[in-house]
């Protein structure tokens, strides 16, 4: 029987952040475009030229280290938060 390990599809870099491995995308920008805005794997796949084999890693990944993976989404959304409201001039305004 052979045994399969994530890691040949995901790598994780100097900052702790789990992604494709020898690309820039994360398991939580896979993560947030399949569960919060329900893009099929095969979509997301073919939006990112990646293997189906690499994005379903990337969600075996994300469910085995759920917590601390939504704990960086939250702090970077804070972060993001932090810098629109210090620096409200160089937010692009939309027009309505």
């Amino acid at each position: 029987m052979t045994t399969l390990t994530l890691d040949r599809y995901i790598a994780v870099d100097e900052n702790d952040r789990p992604h494709i491995a020898e690309r820039r995308i994360t398991v939580a920008q896979i993560a947030i475009a399949h569960l919060r805005h329900g893009e099929s794997i095969e979509a997301i796949a073919e939006n990112y030229d990646l293997s189906p084999a690499s994005v379903h890693a990337a969600m075996a990944y994300y469910y085995d280290h759920r917590d601390k993976i939504e704990q960086s989404i939250m702090d970077e959304d804070a972060e993001v938060a932090e810098f629109v409201r210090n620096n409200p001039d160089l937010v692009l305004k939309w027009p309505r």
